[in-house]
Formats: structure tokens, sequence, C-alpha cells
């Protein structure tokens, strides 16, 4: 299953830059729902949390790889 157009924002903004750096970011734009699902898909990793500092999430290889294939067209 390939990431739909949500995800794949998501996935390209965790490219552009290491880490959605806050929570509250997540938040502000009401995507945190689907961060949890690309936890929950392995495509992210949500790599720190803290109240003050909120979370940070990465992408990890296999929603790499998942992006890669969606942006050159690829669909199973």
């Amino acid at each position: 299953m390939l990431p739909n157009k949500d995800e794949m924002e998501i996935l390209h903004s965790l490219l552009a830059k290491p880490y959605k750096s806050t929570l509250n970011e997540a938040m502000a734009d009401q995507k945190m729902p689907i961060y949890h699902k690309l936890v929950e898909k392995s495509w992210v990793s949500q790599d720190f949390f803290c109240v003050t500092h909120g979370v940070q999430f990465s992408i990890t290889d296999k929603g790499r790889s998942a992006y890669l294939k969606k942006a050159e067209g690829f669909d199973y």
C-alpha cells in the first residue's frame, strides 16, 4: 500500500528536514492522526517525546521507500 496525498505531504516534509520539530506544529496543522498512522505503518518513527519540547518524528527507510515508489508513479 502506498501513501495517500496527506501522507505524502508529511513524508515529503520529513525528507526535507530531519525532524518534524514539535508536537505543537503537528497539532496546529491538524495532521497528528496521520503521523500516528504513519508510525503504525513503520514509515515514520517517533524519536523523542517531552511535554515541554513536544515530539520529534523522523522518516524511516521503509517510509522513504514508500514515498519514492509513489513519487515515481508506481502503484500496486
